[in-house]
């Protein structure tokens, strides 16, 4: 599911010698995307979030979820990468991965994306 997902691109883009490949099923690499996309109705699950993965309105929490988010450091990814997201996932925008954090790396240098999935 999504933390899988999560934690194949964090290993890709953090740790990008030690993975050969990797796969991820819905997982967010923005973390942004994923805390400001919940809804008013699960007020409760945002303090949650908020209290233990970071508030993005704090500074500090903010500098932290710019770190743990793949999408800003994908030009580090060496390893091919599939990636699989739903066409209507609130949380997980589609080809999110391909923006916002300088794109994918470029072709030869090592790595590749293959997206599918609706």
């Amino acid at each position: 599911g999504s933390y899988g997902g999560y934690a194949a691109l964090a290993g890709l883009a953090f740790t990008p010698d030690l993975y050969a490949a990797g796969a991820s099923f819905v997982g967010p690499s923005n973390l942004f995307t994923l805390l400001n996309s919940i809804p008013p109705y699960w007020e409760s699950v945002r303090r949650q979030f908020d209290y233990f993965v970071g508030d993005p309105q704090n500074e500090e929490d903010a500098a932290r979820l710019k770190a743990q988010s793949p999408l800003f450091s994908v030009e580090k990814m060496k390893a091919p990468l599939l990636v699989v997201q739903g066409a209507n996932d609130p949380r997980v925008e589609e080809g999110r991965i391909g923006s916002d954090g300088g794109g994918l790396p470029e072709e030869g240098a090592g790595g590749g994306v293959f997206a599918g999935g609706r």
